[in-house]
Formats: C-alpha cells, structure tokens, sequence
C-alpha cells in the first residue's frame, strides 16, 4: 500500500512539473503582451524559398546590422544584449550591443549573433518568423514580400519589449494588419 502511495504523489509531481513549464511560458508571453513597451522594427526584403513555407513568413528587419570595433570579438549564435531606443520617425535604432545583460534604464533585447560581415555584426532576433495559419501563410508571405520592396509604403512589425524579452504582436503591410489584409 506505501508503495502505491509513493506512485500516486510521484505521478502527481511529475504531472504539475508538466503543466507548470508551458503555463509558465504562456504567462511570461502574455506579460510581456501586457505589460512591454511597444516597438515597430521595419522590415526589409527576404529571399522567398523557405522549406517551411505555408507555415510562418520569415521576417528580416532592417535594424538587424549594427557596426562593431573588432568583429574577432563576436561568435556566431552568441547571446548578445541589444540596447534599443526609437528614432523620430517612430522605428527602433540599435546604439548599443553587449555580452552583458544590462543593469540600469533603457530598453533592451536579447537575442544572437548570426554573423560578422564588414565591420557589423548582423543580428539574429528572438521575432523573425510570423506565424498564422497554414492556409493563409502563403498569401501573407506574397504580400510582405511585395511590400518589403515597396520602400514608398513602411512596412513594419510591432513588437512589445521588458527585461530583454520580446513577443512579436503584429505585421502591418500599409497601414493595415497583415490579418485584415487577407
């Protein structure tokens, strides 16, 4: 009887261990969502084979270069820290990038390096794939990408940042979210 005792408090462990992880990144998610600053990130061209196509639309921003003292420094799929602030126009400025998580004010994001190309390390972002459904992702993808060659009309992502994370909210295609866009 202690035994089966012993199996039913395990698997009762084992179960809550199992829902905690998903809820807790459900709720860091939505916190962001909810409590974040709001940023818009243009967007930039991107080569239209994907495997995965139909799936998501992959995303490239154009603030994903930002100029570096010596590239020897930097790794590919390094950690980095992104300080970030928003320009006149209303899109995001990368000024600073760090292997540190910085400590006081400002605005930053974690994400990685991808490469070093002159004098720039070009940066991978936790955001650069938009998902929706299957159905609707190939439509969604011709229309971002005819928009990211339209540099008469900004095309841009908004995405909410706090402490360094970032949930990517919405894609807006002149004007117009890439949901009522379809």
């Amino acid at each position: 009887m202690r035994t089966r005792t012993i199996l039913i408090v395990v698997f009762i462990i084992v179960s809550l261990v199992q829902l905690a992880v998903p809820a807790n990144m459900i709720y860091k998610y939505q916190h962001i969502l909810t409590f974040g600053k709001e940023f818009k990130f243009k967007i930039a061209p991107v080569d239209p084979s994907d495997p995965f196509r139909g799936k998501f639309v992959r995303l490239r921003m154009e603030a994903d270069n930002v100029r570096v003292d010596s590239l020897n420094d930097w790794q590919s799929k390094e950690v980095i820290y992104l300080k970030i602030e928003t320009q006149p126009d209303g899109f995001v400025r990368v000024f600073d990038l760090s292997r540190e998580k910085p400590q006081m004010g400002g605005d930053f994001i974690k994400a990685r390096v991808d490469y070093e190309t002159d004098n720039s390390v070009v940066i991978e972002y936790p955001f650069n794939k938009y998902y929706l459904e299957e159905s609707k992702a190939p439509e969604a993808e011709r229309l971002y990408f005819k928009a990211s060659r339209d540099t008469a009309n900004a095309s841009f992502v908004t995405v909410n940042v706090m402490d360094g994370g970032a949930v990517l909210k919405d894609l807006i295609i002149k004007g117009k979210s890439i949901k009522d866009l379809q």
